[in-house]
């Protein structure tokens, strides 16, 4: 995951916060919220715990569902654009070194050359055992409730594949996403991602009260 992760940073402009869309800031939070999580766990020696929580990060949130989202836009900025893509840079790295930074507890070695070989260029700590933990002063909630209704999408999906012997790159016609009202926005603008990762054609963002 970090080799195509860091496959598609190499044009990156850590300079520069670029405006967020959405799933990137849904997966920003959801970093922030296992690093608070697991930094309590660890301090109240609870060691096994916190490894578990930062391993859902890792594979249910960030391999499992984040990356599938955004890959196209990765692989095809001239379609959705060049500042959906930074959104998704700018996520992606955020993710994957504090991912290294949290796994560096249980893993030191791999974790230290993964970040000497491409993030040193940019932090400038020598060493990531040098660095710390994301210490957020609030976890943005409603983003999070957010991911949640996003994943729940995306496992309803592939159960709809799975049922009918369907691979999951086979199209399907409509995709319909049924969500509170708060999120219908966040849905609308996450429309192209689920397109391209669903293979729909058509996205229904139905609103329930």
């Amino acid at each position: 995951m970090s080799k195509f992760a860091i496959s598609h940073l190499g044009d990156i402009d850590v300079s520069q916060t670029p405006g967020l869309l959405p799933v990137d800031g849904w997966m920003i939070e959801r970093v922030n919220e296992t690093a608070a999580s697991a930094a309590g766990m660890m301090n109240a020696y609870e060691i096994g715990a916190a490894r578990h929580e930062i391993d859902v990060l890792f594979w249910r949130d960030f391999c499992d569902n984040y990356i599938e989202i955004i890959k196209s836009r990765l692989y095809e900025p001239d379609i959705q654009g060049v500042e959906s893509k930074r959104s998704g840079q700018y996520a992606l790295y955020y993710t994957l070194l504090n991912l290294l930074r949290m796994y560096a507890v249980f893993v030191p070695h791999i974790t230290e050359y993964l970040y000497r070989e491409f993030f040193l260029r940019f932090e400038k700590t020598v060493s990531i055992h040098l660095t710390k933990w994301p210490a957020p002063s609030a976890i943005d909630a409603g983003l999070i409730v957010f991911g949640e209704n996003l994943k729940t999408v995306m496992f309803n999906m592939r159960k709809y594949k799975t049922e009918r012997n369907l691979s999951m790159r086979s199209d399907m016609e409509t995709l319909d996403i049924h969500t509170e009202q708060p999120f219908a926005e966040w849905f609308r603008q996450t429309e192209q991602d689920l397109r391209a990762c669903t293979r729909a054609k058509i996205v229904n963002i139905h609103v329930v009260s």
